[in-house]
């Protein structure tokens, strides 16, 4: 059986797909969510890391900037850095 790797379109379109179950779940009223979406960047965060890691380190600009972005949002949701101070 040939080993197929999962491309990190995928793996994006995968997180994107489950926060968006969790949003339609919580606006409903089905599932509270509120706790669950705070940590919702850190996927963000690996995703990031899983396609430096898939590249072989080799593409880097565009993985580290979803790594930035997500880890100062996860700062932020996380209370351990004020929102205003980012801006």
């Amino acid at each position: 059986m040939a080993y197929r790797r999962v491309s990190n379109q995928s793996l994006l379109g995968g997180v994107v797909v489950l926060v968006g179950i969790a949003l339609l779940a919580d606006s409903t009223g089905l599932y509270d969510t509120g706790s669950l979406l705070r940590f919702v960047p850190s996927l963000f965060v690996l995703v990031g890391l899983y396609a430096v890691v898939a590249s072989g380190f080799r593409n880097l600009a565009g993985p580290l900037l979803v790594i930035a972005i997500a880890g100062a949002a996860q700062l932020v949701a996380l209370d351990l850095v004020a929102g205003e101070e980012l801006l």
